[in-house]
Formats: C-alpha cells, structure tokens, sequence
C-alpha cells in the first residue's frame, strides 16, 4: 500500500521511514547556533529531523558551563578572602605602630637634657625601649644588640693560666670587673661576652672594643681582689672573617712580638703569630677568611700550610681539650685504674683491672683513642670546625 501525502501541501512530499532516519543521521547542526534559533517546526505542528537534532545539546557543553561557574566562585572566595587577610594584616601594622610610637614617646621622657650619642643604645637604657626605638626607626627587633655587635666586629681572646689550677675558681664578678677595667669605652663594653671552659681550661672573651683587645692581648697576669697577680697567656683566637697557617723550620725560642715583626706578607696582614713546640713550627692568624700560600720570614719565602686544629689530650689526668701544663687537677691520674696514688702506671697496684676515668667504663685505659668520651670530644671539635668553615664560604 503506498504512503499517503501530506496534505495541504503545494506539492507531494514522500513520507520518511523510520528505518531510513536510522540508518542516514543527518548532519551536525552548524556551529555558533544558539536553542532559540533551532526550532524549525514542520507544518504538522512537529519538528523537522534537523530542528529536533538542533535542539540536543551536548553534554560536554553544559559540563564545561558549570566547570566555569564553579571555577569563577572559587576566585570570587579566594580575591574576598585574600582580601580580608590583607586587612587584618593592615590593622595588626597599625596597632604595632601604633604601639611602638607610645613606647617611643615615654623612652623621650626618660632622656635626660643634653644627652650625648646618636645610636639607640645611648638614647634607650631598657630591653623594651630599645626595641621600641628599633621599631620606630624601622629596623629589624630580632636582636639588637648582637646586630649591633656584628656591625662594629667582634674580637675574640683566649685566656688560659700558666700554673697548673682552674681558672673556673676565679670568681666571675671580679674577672669582669678587671676586663672592663681595661675598656675606655662604656658603650662598646656592654657587647663583651665572657665564658669559661671547663675542659679547655680557659676563659674565652669577646669584645668589639679594638682598644680592650689590644690591651687583654698584653696581660701577662690578671689582678682580681681574691687572686691578685693571677698569671694568664693570651692569644687571639680567629673569627669568621680570620684565618690560620703554620710555617716550619723558624727559629726556635722567638717571642710573638718579634715573630710578628719578622713576618710579612704583601696581600694579607699578619695579626698574631706563636710558637708551636719547640721544633721551629710558627702558627700565624691572618686577616682574611684564607690563609696566603707564602710569607716572608725575615726576608726568606715560607710556604704556608693550612692549620688543621687537632684533639689536645692531657698526660696528667688523660682528659681531652687541654695541656698537662695547664691540667686543672690537683693530683695526677693513672691510666690503668682511673684512681690517683703515688705509684706510676707501670707500677699501679691494679696493673689487672682496667678503668678508664674520663668516661668511668671497664675495659680499656684513660690513653685509648677509641674512648668513647674523647671520640665525642674529638666530634665536636671538627663539627665546630665544620660549621665555622661553612660560614667563612657563605660570606665570600
């Protein structure tokens, strides 16, 4: 039976099978078309093929419109709260402004008429006001007086005694007061710092007083009310901006003063040089963070090697970090059996037992290099040489 045509029509139109818009799909709607446009309806009052087919849209379109939208919200949350964090940030300056101009302001009224220096240390005499003034003027409050101490420079002194006792008996507030004794001036002496070390024996100063170095460098005794005429050796030890180097076959027996005056070298001036033993062995201090490769020693072209610092042990209590000159004990120690008597080691009534006394362990003497104590000492003494030597290169 043949299909009936679509009436009220100008023409016959052929009737379209189903079987025929299955298996001929007609082509993709164009691109750019909006919904609105698409719906092309056919008399009958339905859709053509290709308006229906212009009607589906795709549904990788809708997800990428609310990809968008999604995204567009998390900027908008991201630009307000970034926002509000800048404002609380503003407000938290402005109170410590704030706050800093009122502490200045009662720091001005402390300030005595006609009071001499410029720098904050003179203007403020309190933690708190020279943090008040450091923020005021806009410099960093992290730590004022060690920036200060950076920016004059530090020397730093080793003090040991000649005689054989502790230099830790001393007492503190008297050896500060005859350090201080040999500043002239009062606002460089705040920055000194001053340590004892047990198991070196020393006193250790910092300064950055150039004058109170010079003058701690020429004490041959410290003059404390309890231990008047209390003997010292004194060397400068090397800081980050300093160096040292050994020279060998020198005159044995030469002071430091006539050392350093019979040193020369052309690009790096020589600070302090010393014996070492009594073999001709010099050890120089240089100012500059390395060593020159030659000197001139009385004239003659020397050639320098780097100083390596080495574990010092004692041979009279077998302790590590000082000298049998400078050993701190009373009575010597034996290294067979840790104790003290008057017999020496080879005739130590314990010849059997083994006792080490540095780390109080069975098993092994005071003199063995794989003590567990000295292995420690010895540790730290090339981490401390380590760390100094990074921080030498990090300020080439």
């Amino acid at each position: 039976m043949a299909s009936p045509s679509i009436a009220g029509t100008g023409n016959s139109t052929p009737a379209i099978s189903s079987g025929e818009l299955t298996s001929h799909p007609p082509a993709a709607p164009p691109h750019g078309a909006e919904p609105a446009d698409l719906m092309e309806v056919a008399p009958g009052g339905a859709p053509t093929t290709e308006g229906a087919l212009r009607m589906r849209r795709k549904p990788s379109v809708a997800a990428a419109d609310g990809l968008t939208t999604r995204t567009r919200t998390d900027r908008r949350q991201q630009h307000d709260s970034k926002r509000r964090r800048t404002e609380s940030e503003d407000a938290g300056e402005a109170t410590l402004r704030k706050a800093a101009s009122f502490q200045a302001d009662w720091c001005s009224r402390d300030l005595e008429d006609g009071a001499e220096g410029d720098g904050l240390w003179d203007r403020a005499t309190t933690r708190a006001k020279r943090k008040a003034a450091l923020q005021r003027s806009g410099t960093s409050a992290k730590s004022a007086r060690a920036a200060e101490r950076t920016e004059l420079g530090t020397f730093v002194l080793s003090i040991r005694p000649k005689e054989r006792c502790s230099i830790t008996s001393l007492n503190p507030q008297e050896v500060r007061r005859a350090i201080c004794a040999l500043s002239h001036n009062q606002q460089l002496a705040k920055h000194q710092l001053l340590r004892f070390n047990k198991e070196s024996n020393t006193l250790t100063v910092h300064t950055c007083d150039e004058k109170q170095a010079s003058a701690v460098l020429k004490l041959s005794a410290l003059d404390t009310p309890s231990n008047p005429s209390f003997p010292v050796t004194v060397h400068q030890v090397p800081s980050d901006g300093m160096s040292r180097g050994v020279i060998y076959d020198c005159t044995p027996g030469e002071t430091s003063e006539t050392l350093v005056e019979a040193l020369d070298s052309e690009s790096v001036q020589v600070l302090q040089a010393r014996p070492m033993g009594k073999k001709g062995a010099v050890l120089m201090t240089f100012a500059s963070r390395h060593p020159p490769r030659y000197v001139k020693y009385w004239d003659f072209l020397k050639r320098v090697s780097p100083y390596e610092p080495r574990s010092v042990a004692c041979f009279r209590c077998h302790g590590p970090g000082h000298k049998q000159d400078v050993c701190p004990k009373e009575k010597a120690v034996c290294s067979q059996c840790g104790s003290s008597h008057e017999e020496p080691p080879d005739a130590c009534p314990q010849k059997v037992k083994k006792h080490c006394a540095n780390c109080g362990k069975d098993g092994h003497l005071g003199t063995d290099k794989k003590c567990p104590a000295r292995r420690l000492f010895n540790k730290k003494v090339k981490e401390a040489t380590q760390e100094r030597q990074s921080r030498s290169k990090s300020r080439r």
